[in-house]
């Protein structure tokens, strides 16, 4: 933790650091994130867009005191002037903080903004939460054998299986018998129904493992079975008979459908190359701007992005439903002053490939999906 505080210290330029000062802002993050008073979700929220220049200092005055005042208990000499030093513990805090709590959504809104220009000052830090979310992309998808040690193993024939369920019935059917007839000679123990409790447990804990395996299965065979078709249910045609702007809008859109977990899977952005690249290319594919890509699209064809919660954190998402309003009001090609009602950056200065787009869609729509789902659970 040390080395890599001195290392984002040294790529900002900050000359003067020793190992004693590297202590005592380790020694406060760690008091900082052992006090749970210290900051509600909110707070972790909004360190976040301030730290990737969402927000202006003003807006998180209030935080920026409590580091302070929490800073200063480990060195007195220290002092938020030091901007450069503040992005560096700031997000270094965020990290930790994401880390420890397994945190998804914070480290979600750090990636989706860095493609759009909403980016942490220290591109190390930027690589651990990439890191982060790419290893939880993983996770997520993984068997906790712990939890599970005995789950059935997925790549058992059915033959076999089959065997081991007759196997199974056989030996209920003799232990059910044998039941019965110590039935009329004693009654039940407590520790006959602790047996019972810990073997329905068990055969709960199985169902648990057995589903989730199957959910993970499902998203990957959906996902290959789309990938080989090569079809939108949505738009009803083949990719290859779309413009390369709207292959990337629809396998953004469709991706995010059949993704069944937080984070789509690790292979996300492969899956949406290829799809994108069946789309038809125009002869002149050099970065245009988003407001460009925005426009090539018509607002008859644009899907509804339902389950997932648009904030002005996704300016792509933020179009697109502006889009669609213009279209409903006859307008298609008015829909920017719907835009800057909901987000403010500027989709002119914002310079995208087809691929680019169709990739920084689907981590808005990932976004979109964790910031409903969190809202839910309120």
């Amino acid at each position: 933790m040390k080395d890599f505080l001195r290392k984002c210290y040294q790529v900002a330029g900050i000359i003067g650091a020793n190992a004693r000062l590297y202590e005592n802002r380790i020694t406060a993050m760690q008091e900082i994130l052992e006090d749970e008073d210290c900051f509600a979700d909110e707070d972790w929220m909004l360190l976040t867009k301030w730290a990737i220049g969402v927000l202006d200092n003003d807006s998180v005055e209030k935080q920026m005191v409590t580091l302070e005042e929490m800073f200063c208990k480990t060195d007195p000499e220290y002092s938020n002037e030091n901007v450069e030093e503040l992005h560096i513990l700031v997000g270094f805090l965020l990290y930790q903080y994401c880390e420890a709590t397994e945190n998804l959504l914070l480290p979600s809104v750090v990636i989706c903004g860095h493609a759009v220009g909403w980016r942490l000052k220290c591109q190390p830090l930027y690589e651990k939460f990439l890191a982060f979310t790419e290893e939880a992309r993983l996770n997520l998808r993984r068997l906790n054998k712990e939890s599970f040690p005995n789950h059935a193993d997925m790549r058992t024939s059915f033959q076999s299986l089959k065997k081991k369920a007759e196997t199974a019935t056989d030996t209920k059917s003799q232990a059910d018998e044998s039941v019965a007839a110590d039935a009329t000679q004693r009654a039940p123990t407590a520790n006959d129904l602790a047996a019972l409790e810990d073997c329905l447990r068990w055969i709960s804990r199985q169902n648990e493992a057995l589903a989730f395996a199957l959910s993970v299965q499902r998203e990957e065979s959906d996902i290959l079975w789309w990938t080989l078709a090569e079809w939108s249910e949505n738009r009803q045609c083949l990719y290859r008979d779309m413009t390369r702007e709207e292959a990337a809008l629809f396998s953004a859109y469709e991706l995010g459908g059949i993704v069944c977990l937080p984070l789509g899977p690790y292979a996300s952005k492969q899956i949406l190359m290829k799809m994108i690249s069946l789309g038809k290319a125009d002869k002149n594919q050099e970065r245009v701007s988003a407001a460009t890509l925005i426009d090539r699209l018509s607002g008859d064809i644009l899907p509804f992005f339902k389950d997932c919660q648009v904030t002005g954190l996704q300016p792509l998402l933020s179009a697109l439903n502006a889009k669609q309003k213009a279209t409903q009001k006859g307008k298609s090609d008015e829909w920017r002053p719907y835009y800057e009602v909901s987000c403010e950056k500027d989709l002119d200065t914002i310079q995208l490939t087809a691929f680019d787009f169709g990739q920084q869609l689907y981590l808005e729509i990932e976004l979109g999906r964790q910031l409903y789902m969190e809202r839910g659970s309120e």
